[in-house]
């Protein structure tokens, strides 16, 4: 059972049902809402990004997938096309491609799809972008919120300084990684298994990391 220290290095228990949970997620009937297998298989044999139809086909799976209503489909594709060394970053893993992505798809669509982008990117290579998304968001700012991060992260408390945080890719993925590694799934779990596993708390399994947050905040809020 994942144990609380509530008052002092609570914050260093280790998540210990991942592999229990995640069996318990891909048996669920919901499951192919988040995975769904041709939209990965699609990337994963299309990694490239020079095609512009290929690109339209991603944007569009992306788009119909997980209703982002990024505008015009065809002319952020173009846009999204036009990225140098789109693919070349996107292989490395790094961060700034993020952004780029946002503010390509910012041309017509005039709002930020941090999301999308995120997803975009981890489409491509997953072992290096971890998703953002609306549940990703609120279980780290929950965490910011109750502690249960590293001490670094003491001062991201409001809404607003923990939004800001989460919404720069280069600070969020570090800080993903530092979740990952205070509790212990660091060197056995990817991206892609963490971002399932916060996803199905959110969706109503009981694992322990929403045990770990339910419960401090009760703690916090008696």
């Amino acid at each position: 059972m994942f144990l609380l220290q509530v008052k002092k290095n609570y914050y260093m228990n280790k998540i210990t049902d991942i592999d229990s949970a995640l069996k318990k997620i891909k048996s669920s009937p919901w499951f192919r809402e988040y995975h769904e297998p041709e939209v990965w298989e699609f990337f994963e044999n299309n990694l490239e990004n020079v095609n512009l139809a290929i690109v339209e086909k991603k944007v569009h799976l992306l788009n119909q997938r997980y209703k982002t209503r990024l505008g015009p489909l065809d002319k952020v594709a173009s846009e999204i096309s036009k990225i140098k060394d789109l693919d070349k970053d996107l292989k490395k893993g790094g961060t700034d491609v993020v952004n780029k992505i946002v503010d390509a798809v910012y041309t017509y669509a005039k709002k930020e799809h941090y999301s999308f982008a995120t997803k975009f990117s981890a489409m491509h290579n997953p072992k290096e972008y971890p998703i953002f998304d609306n549940i990703v968001e609120s279980r780290f700012i929950a965490m910011l919120k109750l502690d249960m991060l590293a001490p670094d992260y003491k001062c991201y408390h409001t809404i607003n300084k923990a939004k800001a945080l989460l919404k720069n890719y280069t600070d969020f993925k570090r800080l993903y990684d530092c979740f990952m590694k205070i509790y212990g799934v660091a060197d056995k779990y990817k991206y892609r298994e963490i971002d399932l596993y916060i996803w199905a708390g959110g969706k109503g399994v009981e694992t322990q990391l929403e045990i770990c947050i339910n419960k401090l905040k009760k703690t916090n809020n008696p």
